[in-house]
């Protein structure tokens, strides 16, 4: 038995390590803890991701959930092992790997950052990025739980015992031949699940604690917490141990007699406790949280739960797949808070910070019990309370969908002379003096002073009748907004001001203040408009909008908030273009809340209804929106970008249809010379919006910015050596992150430079050769050439002598007599 301790009990370098361990562990905390779930928030809150056999895992059943040190997310699944960056999944099943990946319902991260899986037929250990399969004694045990001893090893629970790693095999180590589904390391104690019962080890060997007589036969398969506060799921339910024994939990009556399908605790000390028809939580003050179907899903049955290091909490579900929770930055109060119709057209808050919503079917306030009913629809004008407004006296104006009324005192008014506007819906409402109330109406715009009711502008009929917003400069003037562009009103006389002509036929949906001297007006689909001197400038989606629509304009901190069909956007003032601000700055857009969730930043959530000028309402920092599922409290100081960069990693290359892993430098030798690199960045916050930039170092000058594209593509590269970079680029500017790879091109046998000069040589050979051979061949035909002269030139001389011959005979036989011999009268 001391043998077999030795593995257990930690020396003072284990301590050290534990140490180093855990102030790593809280050091991570701390700089991720913006990102923590939430304890107080309820499970409808978390802003939930759920990815399946669509989203490419490669089986629907998520069995098992780790993360490596890189930052992968790994999954086992009952098919294949796959591994998972936010974007892709990665499958390794047997024709991947040539090992058995199924049926990986234990996964686990080592102290070294590599990855193991427990599976019916032994552990499956991923190094070098590869597969190994390691089994478990001669009939290959199932592994049940893998835990790291107090020495720095390996400790695997199996059917035959509690195995440990040691140099490439399984041996056994404790409780042999005893089988044993669960792991938990407690410093220098191992706890151990059995059947029926429960070991603790250390330094002065075995203690057992059996469990209730109730679960004599129950395998006790997941074990958290510590000493004082343990926490044991079992086949037959949930137990805790405490004072030297183990009894019921007595969280929940069902608790007791459920077969528990996970159990795990958060860096918040929530208990989570998953089974097959539901999941719990019980929060740090022993709240217990029941998640059913109406919450997350039906039958849920969460197999595997786990704390990713960002402290995003993912979920491992047989019917569902894989889900991941995160805070978001919103706050929903819809029908289980209370409210009777989900509908909301509009938001308000009065002076108090009490917070009022019109929905289409009556008025309800909030307060710390919930939402409750404060005017039913029937004793409204109309049921749909499609504007609320308080004036000075704090009465709280009402307007719906045909007609208006006034709530005070605990009493609703129904005034005769605005009895008028029955037949209109009521979009806007504000007041610009004692007793002077400006109503804005799909019928004109009118003013309510002094009990006396006052149409001004265009009558009803017309679009240009139809007023949406109302701003009052004071208490003559103001801006309107109509569904036809902009108009303003002077001592009841409205007109189109020259400066709004670009907007003449466009819908304005609210105009307000966005900095000192500079007005801002948002349009139905025309961008964002900013009025200053006089002079009107738009920004749209060419200019960097996420949406070129806006109900509704907040400015909080320094932010400009715009919420609209689309969904909430925002933007820094300061990249507002205008006076003192530099027009080539980018306008830093971006989407925080949309209904798709794909744009880079946003959080999935369905808003925003167009309402009336309630469409927006501030409360601190937190912004509340109506929505057709109940009133959103979108909480700007929890929108922040994420504190470190997501790491980056080259996971590797493609050349001649042959994949290479990125994990050491490479040397290709393929006559190919087109390269395909993969890339990605492992960061959970926003994984589909990270953006890339990539550089070739000995190939590009300059970096490469590709988006969202995760590969890198290059054609004809000359042979050389090569390293590739790629960083990811912030949200908000930042650079985080380098990748790397290097490779070399090897060169064809031609291109190596000793056969390139040696071919230079025989080149230069073969050409002084030929020319050599050529001026012989010159020269050749040179004498030639004088042979033949010079034998024609000696014939011409014999033939010019015997022609002489000739002619010097004739004329000596023309000077002399032929009888005589002697010269005649011509000589």
């Amino acid at each position: 038995m001391n043998r077999h301790l030795q593995v257990h009990v930690a020396d003072r370098t284990g301590s050290v390590w534990t140490a180093c361990c855990l102030a790593f562990v809280l050091l991570a905390i701390l700089c991720v803890d913006a990102f923590a779930l939430d304890p107080q928030s309820r499970f409808p809150d978390y802003v939930r991701d759920n990815w399946n056999i669509e989203s490419g895992l490669p089986q629907i059943s998520a069995l098992s959930i780790t993360q490596d040190s890189t930052g992968y997310i790994w999954v086992g699944t009952q098919s294949a092992i796959t591994r998972f960056d936010g974007v892709h999944f990665t499958v390794f099943d047997r024709d991947s790997t040539g090992v058995d990946t199924t049926l990986a319902s234990v996964a686990y991260t080592d102290r070294r950052g590599e990855i193991w899986f427990g599976t019916p037929h032994g552990a499956l250990h991923f190094t070098n990025g590869t597969f190994e399969l390691l089994p478990a004694g001669r009939d290959s045990a199932a592994i049940t739980a893998i835990a790291d001893s107090s020495d720095g090893g390996l400790l695997l629970a199996t059917s035959l015992g509690v195995m440990r790693y040691d140099n490439g095999k399984l041996v056994p180590s404790l409780l042999e031949g005893q089988p044993c589904y669960s792991l938990m390391r407690d410093g220098t104690v191992l706890w151990v699940g059995s059947v029926g019962g429960l070991v603790r080890i250390d330094a002065h060997g075995e203690q057992r604690y059996p469990l209730p007589p109730a679960f004599a036969t129950a395998r006790v398969t997941h074990l958290i917490g510590d000493a004082r506060n343990l926490w044991i799921g079992t086949t037959s339910g949930l137990l805790k141990f405490a004072d030297g024994r183990v009894t019921t939990s007595s969280v929940a009556a069902e608790l007791d007699h459920t077969g528990i399908e996970s159990l795990f605790r958060d860096s918040d000390a929530n208990v989570w406790i998953g089974t097959a028809p539901m999941l719990f939580r019980v929060r740090p003050n022993a709240q217990l949280e029941r998640i059913g179907a109406e919450d997350f899903a039906r039958d849920s049955w969460v197999l595997a739960i786990y704390e990713d290091r960002e402290r995003n909490l993912w979920l491992g579900s047989q019917t569902e797949s894989l889900f991941r929770l995160w805070n978001g930055w919103t706050r929903r109060v819809s029908q289980r808070d209370g409210l009777s119709d989900p509908f909301v057209w509009s938001v308000v808050r009065d002076r108090r910070g009490k917070m009022f919503f019109g929905t289409n079917s009556n008025v309800v306030t909030l307060d710390t019990n919930g939402a409750r009913e404060l005017i039913p629809g029937k004793s409204l004008p109309n049921p749909a309370a499609y504007e609320l407004y308080f004036d000075e006296r704090e009465r709280l104006w009402i307007g719906t969908r045909g007609g208006v009324a006034i709530y005070a005192d605990q009493k609703l008014e129904r005034p005769a002379e605005l009895r008028a506007l029955d037949s209109y819906q009521i979009n806007a409402i504000v007041q610009s003096g004692e007793d002077d109330y400006w109503i804005g109406t799909t019928g004109g715009l009118y003013r309510y002073h002094a009990d006396v009711l006052t149409l001004v502008g265009p009558p009803p009929g017309g679009t240009s009748a139809r007023v949406r917003a109302i701003y009052a400069v004071d208490a003559n003037d103001l801006l309107i907004g109509t569904e036809t562009g902009v108009r303003e009103v002077h001592d009841n006389t409205m007109e189109t001001p020259a400066w709004a002509a670009p907007l003449d036929g466009r819908f304005i949906s609210s105009i307000g203040p966005v900095r000192p001297g500079v007005m801002g007006l948002s349009t139905l689909d025309a961008g964002f408009a900013l009025l200053e001197d006089g002079k009107l400038s738009i920004i749209t989606k060419a200019n960097g909008l996420p949406s070129d629509n806006g109900w509704n304009f907040r400015v909080i901190n320094g932010w400009l908030y715009v919420a609209g069909i689309d969904g909430v956007w925002r933007m820094p003032l300061d990249s507002l273009p205008g006076r003192g601000h530099d027009a080539n700055r980018a306008l830093n857009a971006q989407m925080i809340l949309s209904a798709s969730g794909r744009e880079p930043g946003s959080q999935r959530v369905r808003c925003c209804n167009g309402g009336a000028s309630a469409r927006t309402a501030l409360d601190g920092t937190g912004i509340w929106l109506p929505t057709i599922s109940g009133a959103l409290r979108l909480d700007t100081q929890s929108i922040m970008a994420q504190a470190e960069p997501p790491s980056v990693v080259v996971e590797g290359l493609r050349n001649g249809g042959i994949w290479f892993p990125g994990s050491k430098a490479l040397t290709l030798d393929d006559a190919k010379r087109d390269v395909e690199i993969a890339y990605t960045g492992l960061g959970f916050r926003d994984p589909g919006g990270l953006r890339f930039r990539y550089q070739l170092e000995g190939y590009d000058n300059g970096w490469v910015d590709a988006g969202t594209r995760r590969v890198a593509y290059y054609t004809n590269l000359p042979p050389g050596d090569y390293r590739f970079h790629v960083q990811v680029l912030q949200p908000q500017g930042g650079i985080g992150g380098d990748g790397a790879l290097s490779f070399a091109l090897q060169p064809h046998w031609y291109e190596i430079p000793w056969v390139k000069a040696l071919l230079a040589v025989l080149v230069a050979g073969v050409a002084g050769i030929l020319i050599l051979m050529r001026q012989r061949r010159y020269e050749r035909r040179q004498l030639r050439l004088e042979r033949l002269v010079e034998d024609r030139t000696q014939a011409l001389s014999r033939s010019n002598e015997r022609l002489r011959q000739a002619n010097l005979a004739l004329e000596q036989a023309s000077e002399t007599d032929p009888l005589t011999g002697l010269r005649n009268r011509r000589f």
